[in-house]
């Protein structure tokens, strides 16, 4: 099964298949656009959806030219959603290990 989908479409979708249809390879481009908000709420819908649909997915590959440079806490939905539990059990964790112990002085890494 296979098809191309915008990521922003990804929400429209969400409740009717996303996570149901049985996806062989999920291509995710732009990758970067998976966002981990700094709340203990969920993420954007479309992040939701995209993380759900590449978790059912046999094969998964996220594709940007975009690096991320502004906040390292941005990485963690990119990275969990390859490999889950890899950068903790939750961003909440991941925060709290590897953006706040490293935040210095003039905030520079501050998530």
């Amino acid at each position: 099964l296979g098809t191309i989908l915008h990521l922003l479409l990804c929400a429209a979708f969400a409740d009717r298949c996303m996570a149901a249809l049985p996806w062989g390879v999920v291509i995710i481009d732009e990758s970067h656009n998976l966002r981990t908000t700094n709340s203990r709420q969920a993420d954007s819908p479309h992040t939701e959806a995209a993380v759900a649909a590449g978790g059912a997915a046999k094969r998964l590959m996220l594709l940007s030219g975009t690096p991320s440079l502004s906040r390292p806490y941005d990485l963690y939905r990119q990275v969990d959603v390859l490999v889950p539990g890899l950068l903790g059990r939750s961003k909440e964790e991941f925060a709290h290990r590897w953006v706040l112990a490293f935040t210095t002085v003039g905030g520079l890494l501050a998530c």
